[in-house]
């Protein structure tokens, strides 16, 4: 770690994204936290998988506390089927398997046919659940469980999400930055 690096704030804007940029960023927290220096986020906008992100910090700061928004704690699944238009125009798209192969890509596949069953069970369900410990663990006591829509997807603005405990306290960048010197201060 590096000595000129006393904490470290991370401004998050995002409405969430691919669940594999969360583990590496968890890492990157956890290893900052191991050097017994704070992390702080500040956030405007911080849903599904920046929610994630955010979580793992010592402190959250909302920005804004009528517009910024926070939660989204979910996960799902959509991708276009653009084989039917290319086949429309002529396009062949054949996919041969290996006879070792026979589950590969199943879950897709019935996904493709609209049966979402197999991919929900296998992927979407269990996903979900990890996400949802990942926040009771990280937030722990400051989450109200009760708050309707918490752990299932709802989202909460400004002071709201400091209600539910998804956030801590509302501030500006420099705040939030301010906040990080002081507690690298006490802990040194």
């Amino acid at each position: 770690a590096r000595e000129d690096v006393s904490a470290i704030v991370l401004d998050i804007d995002t409405g969430g994204g691919a669940t594999n940029s969360v583990p590496p960023m968890i890492e990157a927290i956890e290893f900052v936290r191991s050097k017994n220096k704070p992390v702080v986020a500040h956030v405007d906008y911080a849903c599904s998988a920046g929610q994630w992100v955010a979580a793992a910090c010592d402190q959250i700061f909302v920005d804004n506390k009528q517009v910024s928004t926070l939660g989204s704690i979910g996960v799902m699944i959509s991708m276009f089927d653009m084989i039917p238009m290319y086949e429309e125009k002529g396009a062949k798209y054949p996919e041969v398997y290996a006879d070792q192969s026979g589950d590969k890509n199943q879950a897709f596949q019935k996904f493709l046919k609209g049966e979402y069953d197999q991919i929900k069970e296998e992927m979407l369900n269990p996903l979900a659940i990890h996400f949802q410990n990942a926040i009771k663990e990280t937030r722990g006591s400051k989450l109200k469980l009760d708050a309707p829509g918490l752990l299932t997807g709802a989202t909460f603005t400004g002071e709201k999400a400091i209600d539910v405990g998804l956030a801590d306290q509302l501030g500006t960048l420099q705040q939030s930055i301010n906040y990080a010197s002081a507690q690298a201060w006490a802990n040194s």
